[in-house]
């Protein structure tokens, strides 16, 4: 069977698998304690993440084909070209986005859905509360809205609910005396070797790849699949001004995953496999 088509129990045993590289050599290298806290609050997230993108794609049928392709992909993106979320501040965020994302996609519907767009917006407030750099992504609230053409009353529903943390966070900043604002590090270019540069490489011809196979097959795309990608471009592009280094990667696994798993879900061929497990090998190549 093809591995880009397999079974969902398969492609979670490989996601695993992939996890357990990633995270192994830093849960050796630590001592237990808080650090370890830390470590298991980001694997949680990371499969919260990876279980919510799921929902996302399986539910609102993005894929002409039922793939699982980008669960493998998310993770390798996010954590196997550098692993540096020690704090699990990143993964959390992405977890809160993707959530957002999926409350998002879930309101476009022609009834109005008004939970899920105050979800949506409380996701994307609670984000920057993990991680400073992911207040970018508010970014996507409007960018939703339009996307799924909500009106405004919903637009400033979901403006609500991103509010309600932030301001929430800043006037326990102020009573304490502590304050708080968002803030941005300063650009810090990750180091990276050939084995990584290789890996980052491969990942990013596969998003360029499906992009392309996206605006080629456009007019064949169902409506929601097809807005779902346009979303799913937009929260890339965010995710890019959102990042400021190298534990920043999981902010662009989710969108960067499930548009490079586009073009897997379109094509079966020898040179989709060989790319794909040409990924697979480099990301275990990188890692060892």
């Amino acid at each position: 069977m093809k591995i880009t088509r397999w079974s969902l129990g398969a492609t979670l045993i490989l996601f695993v698998l992939l996890v357990a590289l990633f995270w192994g050599r830093h849960l050796w290298n630590i001592e237990f304690g808080e650090e370890w806290i830390h470590a298991g609050v980001s694997l949680a997230a990371v499969f919260m993440a990876a279980y919510s993108a799921s929902r996302i794609v399986l539910r609102n049928l993005v894929f002409a084909v039922r793939t699982h392709v980008f669960l493998p992909l998310m993770v390798i993106i996010g954590f196997g070209i550098i692993f540096a979320d020690e704090g699990g501040g990143a993964a959390v965020s992405m977890f809160l986005v993707t959530r957002g994302g999926e409350y998002f996609a879930s309101a476009f519907r022609r009834t109005a859905r008004p939970g899920d767009l105050f979800g949506g917006g409380l996701m994307m407030g609670l984000a920057p509360l993990a991680c400073t750099e992911a207040a970018v992504f508010l970014a996507l609230i409007p960018i939703a809205m339009i996307v799924y053409m909500r009106n405004f009353r919903e637009t400033l529903l979901a403006f609500t609910g991103a509010a309600l943390p932030i301001f929430a966070r800043w006037y326990v900043g102020w009573a304490t005396g502590e304050g708080w604002t968002p803030h941005f590090p300063m650009l810090e270019l990750p180091e990276l070797g050939l084995r990584q540069m290789i890996l980052g490489g491969l990942l990013a011809a596969g998003v360029v790849v499906s992009l392309g196979s996206f605006v080629f097959d456009r007019r064949r795309i169902r409506t929601r699949a097809y807005r779902i990608h346009i979303y799913l471009f937009f929260w890339l592009i965010v995710s890019f001004a959102g990042f400021r280094n190298g534990g920043d990667f999981a902010l662009i696994a989710v969108p960067a995953g499930v548009i490079a798993a586009s073009w897997f879900s379109r094509h079966e061929g020898v040179v989709a496999q060989v790319f794909y497990i040409s990924m697979l090998i480099m990301a275990v190549v990188a890692n060892a």
